[in-house]
This record gives C-alpha cells, structure tokens and sequence, in this order.
C-alpha cells in the first residue's frame, strides 16, 4: 500500500474514531452513573458492559473505516460506505444499550445472609415496572427484604413462577419489603469484622479510612455482603437501612 493511501486511511479513521468517542460518552456515563452506580460498576457487570459496548463500538466504526477506507474511490462511494458504518455502528450501539439498560441492578435484595441483585428485566418478567421499586426508597438500586412465603399457597404460586420463569423466589418483587423494617435481620446477617481485619490488612485500613471519612463507629452501621454477577463486596449499610458505602478488599486474598 501506498503511504499516501495509508496515510489517507489514517486520517479518515482517526476522524471517525473522534466522533465515536463522542457519541459513546452518553452511554458509558448512564452505565457508570446511573445503570451501574458504584459498587456495583465492577461487581455486577457495569465495567464489563462498558467493554464490549466499546470494542463493538470501534470495531464496527474506526476499524472498518480504516479497513474499507480508499482515496481512490468517488466521493459518493465513500459517503455510502460512512452511511452504512454510520448505520450498524448506531445499531449496534442501540441493541447493546438496551441489553445493558434491561440487565441493570434495580434492586438489592437481602436474602438470608447476603444481598443479590435483581434486573430490570427480571422484575419486567413479573408484571411489574422498575418504578414500583419506589415505595421502598429512592435510592437506586432499592435496597429490600425479601420475605419468605406467608403460606403453602403463595409458595407453590412463586415456585410456579419459579419453575416457569427462572425466578428465584426472593427475586419475586411479591416478597419485598422495605430493609428499613428489618434491620434486626440485618444485624443477625453481619459478617465478623474483627476476624476479617485480622487476617486481611488492607481490609482492615480500608474500613478504617471509612469510618474516619464519617466520623463514626463500626457500630453505627450494618456489614453484609453482596453476591453481584461478577464480584463480591462487602455492603455498608446505615441505620436508615439505605447504603451508605462498600468495602472491596474484604474479599482480597
């Protein structure tokens, strides 16, 4: 290839890749901030979507432009070939951002001794919509109890939910309750932090670093784990039962 040639290829996709940055920096920010806030941007997937949107994104766009790319061709050849990019680097974008936006945590549910997220698509599967999470507070994602069946009825209605849906019974949107009403159960949930900070150094400063931030006593909050999609932190939560931080070198080895 001729270096005028790869020199021209350069140019145009080094112009296609500064307008993908710009139109990528809408979704990445609603990833980061608002779909998977942290701590759970790394733990239940918020990081790992963000990576396939990008390398789908600037595959689709900057690299076949480089790929395809000839100043040899006509002017209206090359202006087809941006629409098409254009097209299914837009279409991919769209499909990809739905799937994150419908897999993303809209609830954090205390069940049994640790808390799980659940998905806006699982609570859509129910009947239900993300904003009659908003009775239990308006953190997002909702911080809850899961109750368990009041009697053999509902338990063989949610098993049969279950069964049909793949809805883990403490995921059915039936079953929350506010955490506020059940910090007692919070407390019986708690992991030992004087046995974690023994055998773990960094958890141990990083638990100081928070409460010293606060001014405030271990005792002034709750501990609890969550068991997100792709790593385990440890929840903070205050005596309001809304989250109040997390610390991730609990489960550093």
């Amino acid at each position: 290839m001729k270096p005028f040639a790869l020199k021209r290829r350069f140019y145009a996709a080094g112009i296609h890749l500064t307008i993908s940055v710009l139109v990528l920096l809408t979704p990445l920010i609603l990833i980061f901030y608002y779909w998977f806030p942290p701590p759970y941007f790394d733990s239940d997937g918020g990081l790992q979507a963000m990576v396939i949107l990008t390398s789908v994104h600037f595959i689709v766009g900057p690299v076949l432009t480089f790929v395809i790319f000839s100043p040899n061709k006509l002017v209206g050849k090359i202006k087809f070939d941006f629409i098409v990019i254009g097209a299914l680097q837009i279409a991919a974008l769209s499909l990809g951002g739905y799937v994150v936006y419908d897999q993303r945590p809209v609830a954090v549910v205390l069940a049994k001794d640790k808390f799980i997220p659940v998905s806006a698509n699982t609570i859509r599967q129910q009947g239900a919509s993300v904003a009659d999470l908003r009775a239990f507070g308006r953190q997002s994602p909702a911080l809850v109890f899961s109750r368990p069946p009041a009697d053999r009825e509902e338990f063989a209605q949610m098993m049969l939910l279950a069964l049909n849906k793949g809805i883990d019974i403490v995921a059915q949107i039936k079953t929350f309750e506010p955490l506020s009403d059940h910090l007692s159960e919070a407390a019986g949930n708690q992991l030992d932090l004087r046995e974690l900070e023994n055998e773990n150094a960094d958890f141990a400063d990083e638990l100081k670093a928070f409460l010293k931030a606060r001014n405030a006593r271990r005792e002034d909050f709750f501990y609890i784990p969550f068991s997100g999609r792709y790593k385990n932190v440890l929840l903070i939560i205050d005596e309001r039962g809304r989250l109040a931080g997390a610390l991730r070198s609990a489960y550093n080895s």
